[in-house]
């Protein structure tokens, strides 16, 4: 009888001991900057502080994404997708190039990652996009490529060369 009686009382106030869910994520950045110096990227106690990240804000991309990089840096690319999914549903303007970036290097799912950044050109500003510092009308051109696009790849590459050409100057052609 006591038992019934405590889980009783612990359904119906276990919530009101939880932390309160926080809506502005803003002031949650320096939190997972603060994990991400102090634990090891990817521990049990990293991963640990990161779900009470996210339990206190899901919200955050940030935190969404930087776990789900753990998953794909172990080679496990299915909790890794499910977790990007998540990342994106919160800023796609970042983590849609990200989960690009990822499936065209490492899972050389080009047809995948061809449609993230095109889904990403649909939703950018009026400011050319770069992921991993590499022009994303270039990553369009090697998922093309390697789909056999090559008429297609041209195209992306001569945009994106254009496109480069006339932000920066000739000068930055060729350097590195």
């Amino acid at each position: 009888m006591k038992w019934r009686l405590f889980v009783l009382v612990f359904a119906l106030c276990g919530n009101s001991f939880a932390q309160p869910e926080i809506k502005d994520c803003r002031e949650v950045s320096s939190l997972i900057d603060y994990i991400g110096k102090n634990y090891y990227w990817g521990s049990p106690a990293w991963l640990t502080k990161m779900d009470s990240v996210i339990q206190l804000c899901p919200n955050s991309a940030e935190a969404w994404g930087d776990k789900a990089m753990v998953y794909a840096l172990r080679g496990d690319f299915i909790t890794w997708n499910e977790l990007m999914v998540k990342a994106i549903e919160r800023d796609p303007s970042y983590y849609l190039g990200n989960r690009a970036w990822h499936r065209m290097r490492y899972l050389q799912d080009y047809s995948g990652a061809l449609k993230d950044l095109m889904k990403l050109d649909t939703t950018a500003s009026f400011y050319t996009r770069y992921v991993s510092d590499v022009h994303s009308h270039i990553l369009i051109a090697i998922c093309k490529e390697g789909l056999g696009d090559w008429t297609g790849a041209l195209s992306s590459y001569n945009f994106a060369i254009e496109r480069q050409t006339n932000e920066r100057g000739r000068e930055w052609v060729g350097s590195l």
